[in-house]
């Protein structure tokens, strides 16, 4: 399984060791939610990531999609599966915000210029998410979406292409901390 995704001239290419096979009727939300109960407390990230594919793709066929840059789905998608354990269909606003104003910034450093298609491409799907599947967390990602962001992601993404690498020992050791509060408060 290879991803690329291009953001701003810069590509961003994601392999996964071996390809997923998907096997599952009607939409790819529901089998989100099938897999989030199967996997309990370990996501399979490949199988999630594979849903996630589905899940744009469908969503890439809505009138809310049209000329939104899908790429930053799948890098968001990717982070809440890799970093929080989550998906599309629990992923709340505090994690999503966490992941546009902290991850993506640290991954992929940015240019502050995109920081409005990337607002414009999380507005959107989760409108979609909303407005289809009348998923909560979709309701409550959209309400914080809809706050001022753009200024701070701009900033964000500003600091972070002029920013050198965080170390990933300090960075792992934060999820793992964030993902045991999130557990706690569940």
């Amino acid at each position: 399984l290879v991803r690329t995704y291009d953001v701003h001239g810069a590509t961003v290419t994601v392999t996964a060791p071996h390809p997923v096979e998907l096997d599952f009727d009607g939409s790819a939300i529901d089998a989100l939610i099938d897999l989030e109960e199967e996997s309990g407390d370990d996501l399979d990230i490949e199988r999630a990531d594979a849903l996630h594919d589905a899940l744009i793709e469908e969503f890439a066929e809505e009138e809310l999609a049209k000329g939104v840059d899908l790429d930053w789905l799948g890098l968001m998608l990717g982070a809440c599966a890799r970093e929080f354990g989550l998906t599309a269909v629990s992923i709340g606003p505090d994690d999503l915000q966490t992941i546009l104003l902290e991850v993506i910034p640290r991954e992929v450093k940015p240019p502050a210029s995109q920081a409005d298609s990337a607002l414009i491409a999380m507005q959107s799907f989760f409108m979609f998410l909303a407005e289809a599947y009348e998923l909560e967390n979709a309701v409550l990602c959209c309400e914080m979406l809809a706050k001022d962001l753009g200024p701070r992601l701009r900033l964000a993404f500003s600091q972070a292409s002029r920013s050198r690498p965080v170390s990933t020992a300090k960075a792992k050791a934060k999820r793992k901390a964030a993902k045991k509060s999130r557990k706690q408060n569940r």
